[in-house]
């Protein structure tokens, strides 16, 4: 009898052990010019909730777009496809073209200007698993870090178009 039981449980946490496996999701995410982070723990088979980085040059070379937060996706049909809506903190720092009256008439410069604060970042994508289910995958997607209170014209301009290559465990 005492066999049994200790049979029984040891499978018993071998099974619920494969229930819970690939629960936690992490990616390196590639861009163009720049790149991130990712950290995923996976709620349910729809939900997943992390945290990310990233840091990338905008499609006007020499701006760079930085943020950080806390992300939620959304796996519609529990499948590949995703939505996702991350809170946190983005920084953009550009380029500006000013003219500015120097005492003697105005001159055109170009200045840096920075802008950051609390950012929604709206994106959504793709998981796909390479070979089995879990283990190594590709997400390939697309962002768009708001800051508020900020432009739409610089917003657009850091839209990110990424290539993740991540692990599950």
């Amino acid at each position: 009898m005492k066999k049994h039981i200790l049979i029984s449980m040891v499978l018993a946490t071998v099974i619920s052990g494969g229930v819970f496996a690939q629960t936690h999701w992490i990616s390196a995410d590639v861009s163009i010019l720049g790149g991130g982070l990712r950290y995923e723990y996976l709620v349910s088979p729809s939900f997943t909730v992390g945290a990310y980085f990233y840091s990338n040059v905008t499609m006007f070379l020499g701006d760079t777009n930085t943020g950080f937060g806390a992300a939620l996706r959304w796996y519609p049909f529990a499948r590949r496809f995703f939505t996702e809506l991350g809170l946190g903190y983005n920084s953009l720092n550009y380029r500006d073209y000013n003219e500015v009256y120097t005492g003697m008439g105005y001159e055109s410069r170009w200045e840096w200007e920075t802008y950051g604060g609390l950012g929604v970042i709206p994106g959504f994508g793709w998981t796909i698993d390479v070979g089995g289910i879990g283990g190594f995958f590709i997400s390939p997607g697309l962002k768009i870090p708001v800051t508020l209170g900020g432009d739409i014209f610089h917003a657009l301009a850091g839209t990110i178009l990424y290539f993740g290559l991540g692990f599950a465990f």
